[in-house]
């Protein structure tokens, strides 16, 4: 892995102990975007829900966080405006994001991946 990748590996692995509500499940590094595989607990530690704010926000404040925190030990920007996220709804759509994150790397050095440059 590239000293940029050990970089956002570090920082993903460090927010993931952070934040408790978010769990990293899989990741990929790839050599111009990232994949997440992220689950967000909805439950407290007591039983209840939590109500402070929706998964959406959860989500969006630790990719904020990833980016703001990588941005800083690089020392400059290297993330694009935004991200794109999806909603997984049941054990087959989470399943298939995983096989996709695991074959990336494969279909990058191949040149099949849509963000290959």
């Amino acid at each position: 892995m590239k000293p940029l990748g050990k970089i956002v590996e570090s920082v993903i692995e460090r927010n993931n102990a952070v934040y408790e509500e978010i769990t990293v499940d899989k990741y990929v590094i790839m050599p111009n975007h990232i994949h997440l595989l992220i689950s967000v607990n909805s439950e407290s530690e007591s039983g209840g829900a939590l109500r402070a704010s929706p998964p959406t926000n959860k989500v969006s404040n630790f990719v904020t966080a990833l980016k703001k925190f990588t941005s800083k030990e690089i020392g400059e920007n290297i993330w694009q405006r935004g991200f794109h996220d999806h909603i997984i709804r049941d054990e087959e759509d989470y399943l298939t994001r995983w096989q996709y994150i695991d074959e990336n790397p494969q279909k990058w050095m191949i040149g099949k991946d849509k963000y290959y440059s």
